[in-house]
């Protein structure tokens, strides 16, 4: 199921007070920091989504390549966390390439 979001930017995103619109169960704040693309949506975004979900299935819920989601780098609340982790709630995301070179 896609995420809905409202288009508008809270003032204070990823705090535990964040409300879901009605029909939603949670509300959550992302960030496309760099070089990555935030496709339709603002560089920050909040979604409002209706199932419970992982932070992959969240990702693949985006606009990215299937092939693309394992190379997305992602900051829960400000640390490094597994795609397999659970969504809360207030969370606030920061998707990232990983990039390398030489």
């Amino acid at each position: 199921m896609s995420p809905d979001s409202d288009g508008k930017n809270a003032g204070l995103p990823g705090l535990p007070g964040l409300k879901p619109r009605k029909g939603a169960i949670m509300k959550i704040s992302v960030e496309f920091v760099g070089a990555i693309n935030s496709g339709p949506y603002n560089k920050e975004h909040e979604f409002n989504l209706k199932e419970m979900l992982t932070v992959k299935g969240f990702l693949e819920t985006l606009h990215f390549d299937k092939g693309h989601i394992n190379y997305i780098q992602v900051l829960r609340n400000g640390k490094r966390c597994p795609h397999s982790e659970q969504l809360s709630n207030g969370d606030r995301l920061e998707l990232m390439l990983m990039v390398g070179g030489g």
